[in-house]
């Protein structure tokens, strides 16, 4: 990405072969009216760029005529233009920092090409570079050769992958060292917003459902299991943290086993055909709640539900930017026991239903816990409904880890 004259085109087949990958150009995805208005010096406006867009978020979630993955040119200046790109799965961008006489003179010396460069000024308008919010934007000085400007991108993109990995694996961790206390706190009723709404309203929701087999994801100790148990509904729990699963088990009131997210992705879990997938407050990741969500169908009995309850977004946004983005975690009033708090992947509102469309999901509806006379909700509840069928199931396809 970047404004043109920066080096996308060359740069983006270099790159693609580095990787072993497709090469698309976005150029070549422009409406004939987008070609003819630049032709004449007239920028682009957003609603020039809107159908180009989605040409190109349908290019990059096209895996079956791009199997190893495929790389795009193309300028994505604004914000919100990288955001309609990232309804595909596992984006990631390269943005090449280009100095503006740097790109008049690159397009100066290309003559033929559509691009006048009288119009370069309107790029660099347009332009909003990205903050360090956009967690899946990578930069490089686009004055570099281009093999050096691939092999940056390439070191660049790795170290990326390793810092989310690092915040997964922090997850995890956290929850080891704090599965005694968490054990405790939710046997003795300490978490006052759970206590008093949003146990009742997950319970509650799946009990509307009419469900009869539930696969609760990240049961923790497993006192939704016993819950549901008590209204008829089998339980099968699962959770990576085996000192909550040693728990659960001893407390009983379902079938309980050791899965992570990794686990359930790759498909290493035997049982099927559940009526609904619950994921209550249990999804605190990035890319592996993403690859979570697409697996689940293949758990799911033709059109079962996947439920989950969050923190409501714009409650628990504070004073951060209401982007997506890691956040520091905390267990402030939760007791000293707890140490260690997890960080946790926040969502914005329209990306957590982006994120179930785009997994296959029909949403169904959105609800808002709140307590009495509370000025916010407690949660938000998502209830979706596979629209994968019955036949592609045991196939589905997982995009692959970033």
């Amino acid at each position: 990405m970047g404004v043109s004259g920066s080096g996308k085109s060359t740069f983006g087949s270099a790159l693609a072969r580095a990787l072993d990958m497709s090469f698309v150009d976005g150029d070549d995805l422009h409406p004939a009216a987008n070609v003819d208005k630049m032709r004449r010096g007239d920028p682009l406006n957003d609603d020039d760029r809107e159908p180009w867009l989605r040409a190109i978020t349908a290019v990059l979630k096209d895996d079956a005529s791009h199997p190893s993955g495929v790389v795009v040119a193309c300028s994505a200046l604004k914000r919100r233009y990288r955001d309609t790109l990232r309804a595909a799965h596992g984006l990631r961008f390269v943005f090449l920092d280009a100095e503006r006489r740097l790109a008049e003179e690159r397009v100066e010396a290309r003559p033929g090409h559509f691009m006048p460069s009288d119009l370069i000024a309107s790029q660099f308008e347009a332009l909003e570079r990205p903050d360090d919010t956009e967690t899946d934007v990578v930069t490089v000085d686009a004055r570099l050769p281009v093999g050096a400007a691939v092999r940056a991108a390439i070191d660049l993109l790795g170290e990326r992958s390793s810092a989310a990995q690092t915040q997964e694996q922090s997850i995890l961790r956290s929850w080891n060292v704090n599965a005694a206390p968490w054990t405790h706190a939710v046997r003795e009723e300490r978490i006052d917003s759970r206590t008093h709404v949003t146990n009742r309203a997950i319970i509650e929701t799946l009990l509307a459902l009419s469900v009869r087999r539930v696969l609760d994801i990240g049961c923790g100790e497993g006192w939704l299991a016993r819950a549901l148990g008590r209204e008829g509904i089998a339980v099968t729990g699962v959770d990576a943290t085996p000192p909550l699963i040693a728990e659960a088990r001893r407390l009983g009131g379902g079938f309980f086993a050791v899965r992570s997210y990794e686990d359930l992705a790759a498909g290493r879990f035997e049982q099927r055909d559940f009526d609904a997938a619950v994921c209550n407050f249990s999804l605190l990741g990035e890319d592996s709640v993403e690859r979570l969500c697409h697996a689940l169908h293949r758990y799911l009995a033709s059109s079962g539900y996947l439920v989950i309850q969050t923190l409501h977004p714009l409650a628990s946004c504070g004073t951060n930017p209401y982007r997506d983005g890691w956040r520091a975690g905390s267990w402030s009033g939760f007791g000293a026991e707890f140490t260690d708090a997890p960080p946790w992947y926040f969502r914005t509102l329209s990306s957590w239903l982006t994120l179930l469309r785009r997994s296959g999901y029909e949403l169904l509806d959105c609800l808002e816990p709140t307590a009495f006379g509370a000025p916010a909700p407690s949660s938000i509840i998502f209830v979706g409904r596979s629209l994968l069928p019955s036949a592609s199931r045991a196939a589905v396809k997982v995009p692959p880890h970033q």
